[in-house]
Parts: structure tokens; sequence; C-alpha cells
């Protein structure tokens, strides 16, 4: 008898399928459930901030051309070896160190430019097969197939402790369905949970909100044990600029990367959460953002069109502390993004108030 007999026909078992539901729903409080383990962190000194365990998914969120692809390969190769790179720290158990990568984005040229990529960085040659990494490329896939492919691709491969999903998005065939996107974040959580591997998805962000795309970004963003978000620099666009956007773990501090001559991705030394420039909105901590929004909201019910809160943002920055007209627009996008303010009116004509409760 199959173990989902008392599933698919309840007249043979004395158990029901809801009781077999229970069953394995229950949360027994005699036992201590184990510490997921580890897979992929960053390490600031005496505090370290967990990105990934096996059993989770995280997202790689940003916009294009933002070097999303440059991060992932630098945490692949972590993965691969152990080591840091790009700030990101590889563990992973021995029986649980091979590495699955699918691009569904990319042809054929740039895709193996990408793994080759990986290769270098992780001190492996790159004209061989190695057992500790498997790149697929599923551009030429259909949604329903990519999904189907890579279920029985970590089903029936040993090993597997990572699957690296570079363009999430194509294993759905209307990214602003719902039902599209419910059902590929449960199935991812069906995969890591188990075969107790970290499943790393890759999205683009919309350009209006800052949010990731689609239902399917929406799901993404609640279900995600992480989501770490890379964005060029406004000011300095050979830089971009890595931070969490949401962590169930600690933050790590916001830090800036740009390409080397080898066409590895290097961390910009003294470029911590501080030193970058005051003019980016990211380098204050939300204490610095919210006393300046209190000050602008000080009475309470107060509401400015868009031009209204860029002119009184700029008077009520901190004295030595400038920001030009265009720059003080982004400043409002993170503060629509954050959810420290909100447009109760129209986007044509916005009536932006507080989204905080000041003491």
């Amino acid at each position: 008898m199959s173990k989902n007999t008392a599933i698919n026909d309840i007249s043979q078992e004395p158990v029901d399928k809801w009781q077999q539901f229970r069953l394995k729903s229950k949360i027994d409080l005699t036992k201590r459930d184990p510490v997921p383990p580890v897979c992929l962190s960053i390490i600031e000194g005496d505090k370290t901030s967990i990105v990934g365990t096996l059993g989770n998914i995280s997202l790689i969120l940003g916009m294009a051309k933002a070097r999303k692809s440059y991060v992932v390969s630098s945490i692949a190769a972590a993965f691969l070896t152990g080591k840091e790179f790009l700030n990101f720290t590889g563990s992973l158990p021995e029986g649980k160190n091979k590495v699955i990568y699918a691009d569904t984005e990319q042809g054929n040229y740039h895709t193996r430019k990408i793994f080759e990529r990986i290769l270098r960085m992780a001190g492996l040659p790159v004209d061989k097969e190695t057992e500790r990494i498997e790149f697929l490329r599923l551009r030429s896939f259909g949604h329903t197939d990519i999904a189907d492919f890579l279920e029985h691709t970590i089903y029936n491969t040993d090993n597997v402790g990572v699957l690296i999903i570079d363009g999430v998005r194509d294993m759905v065939k209307d990214i602003n369905s719902s039902e599209e996107g419910s059902k590929i974040a449960r199935l991812l959580m069906r995969w890591s949970d188990e075969r107790q591997i970290h499943i790393l998805t890759v999205l683009h962000q919309n350009k209006g909100d800052g949010n990731a795309r689609g239902h399917i970004g929406s799901e993404f963003s609640n279900k995600a044990e992480s989501i770490i978000k890379v964005e060029k620099n406004n000011t300095e666009k050979e830089k971009s600029i890595i931070s969490s956007h949401m962590l169930r773990d600690v933050d790590f501090e916001p830090f800036t990367f740009t390409i080397d001559e080898n066409d590895f991705p290097a961390v910009i030394e003294n470029s911590s959460y501080y030193s970058l420039k005051k003019s980016d909105p990211k380098v204050h901590d939300d204490d610095f953002h919210k006393n300046v929004l209190s000050i602008i909201f000080k009475i309470n019910g107060s509401e400015f069109s868009k031009r209204e809160f860029n002119i009184k943002l700029r008077a009520e920055l901190p004295d030595k502390f400038s920001i030009s007209e265009k720059l003080a627009r982004n400043w409002i996008a993170y503060y629509e993004e954050k959810g420290f303010i909100k447009n109760s009116g129209s986007e044509k004509s916005a009536k932006l108030i507080s989204n905080l409760v000041y003491e």
C-alpha cells in the first residue's frame, strides 16, 4: 500500500485525510525542533546576519542592470567554497554541498559568461565538469516545463543543498496572476522543506514603487526568509549598493561594490553604512528619517502635495546638509517604499500624510 492511500481513498483506511493532515501539521510541544542549518550569512565584526538556512527560500531583488547576476555569482562561489565573496559567507554541510544553478533569461553567450565567472571565482576549472555545481540553461523551456524539470532534478540528484533560480518570473505564464504566484511560491516552499535545501530566487523590481514585480513578487516577499536588494548608486553609476530589504534575522549594513579587472564583483573598502554619500537616503538609519518626518508632520493631520513635501523636506534637514530637488524625489519614493508616509490622494493630486506614530 502506498503512503498516499489514506489521502486518496479514505474508505480503505481507518484514518481519514483530515486526520492525516492534522497529524502532519500538529506541533508537538514536548519536542524541540532543530535549528535550521545556516547556509549563507554576512559577518560584520561580532555581528552575524543570517541570510539563508536549509529548508527556506530567499529573494534577490533589483532593477534591470543593477548587477544582480554579479551578486548571485558571488553567493554561488560562497556556497561552493565556504569562503567569503562580496561579504557573503557560504556554509553547506557534508552530503548537501551541491549547487544547482538554473538560468531562465540569458542566451547562450551570457549564460556561459556567468557560469565561467562563478567557476573562476571558486577556483574551479572552466573547461570540465565538476560534481559540486550543475548549470542549467532553461531559456527555451515553457513555464510549466521549467517547474516540472526542476522538481525532477532536485528530487533525483544526490547531495543537493542549494537551488538557484535566476529568473523565477519565467515559472509563471502571467506575472500578475495571484493564483499562479501563490502556486509557485508554495511549490518552492514545499521543495525547500521536503528536500531540506535552500532555494535562492532572482526577480526584477517595479520601477514605480520599488516592490518585487507582479503577484509572484508579492507572494515571495511574504514568504521569503530574506530579501536582498541590489541597486545602482544614484550618483556613481559604476557602483552598486547591496542592502537587506527584509531579513528575519538581524539586518546587515548596506555596502557598495564595483566590478574589477577580472570581471569579479569587489566590495569598495570604507563604503560602510555611514560613509556612503549623505544624499542617498539608505545611508541614514530609520531614527534619522523618523526625526526629520516628526518635524515635517509636527502638526497632527498635516498633508502635503509632493511639491510641498519636497520643499519642506529640504528645509527641515539638519544644518549643513542639503539635497537637490531631484534627489529629494528619491527620498520621497524611499519614504513611501518604507511605509513611513503614504499618499491618501491620487497619483495626479497627491496628499502625502504620515504613516508613523509619534509620541
